[in-house]
């Protein structure tokens, strides 16, 4: 039988205020916005727009076709990419072929608006010198 206390608790999320979700939903909208201004200025990454997720795809096919830098490695090059851009520029995304999308990397966007610049724009700039 159902737990009397989380069937109160999904009562209540339903049935309470929706205007913290609402300033949620608006965050989110503008976050990813940022995502894709700042994307835009490289042309050899295209980005996913997110529809209803807080984290969006970058595909970076062309630009890890074009580098010999991941070669050496039975890995595919978004994992050699990801472990890459953590290690020298401490920015953490997950390759996309963990989600059936190889040459891609999911970029979250979960965190406030002064870091999604920052790890992106690093992220961005990574990509033009492999």
């Amino acid at each position: 039988a159902p737990c009397s206390i989380a069937q109160a608790a999904a009562a209540a999320a339903l049935d309470g205020p929706i205007e913290s979700v609402k300033s949620m939903v608006a965050t989110y909208k503008t976050r990813a916005r940022i995502l894709e201004q700042i994307a835009q200025k490289y042309p050899a990454v295209s980005i996913s727009k997110p529809k209803g997720a807080f984290y969006s795809l970058f595909d970076l096919s062309d630009v890890l076709s074009n580098t010999t830098q991941f070669d050496n490695s039975p890995d595919p090059k978004d994992v050699q990419f990801t472990k890459w851009l953590l290690d020298t520029h401490k920015v953490a995304v997950v390759p996309g072929s963990a989600f059936g999308v190889p040459g891609a990397v999911r970029v979250s966007f979960a965190t406030d608006e002064d870091t999604i610049k920052t790890g992106v724009t690093e992220l961005l700039n990574a990509t033009t010198i492999l």
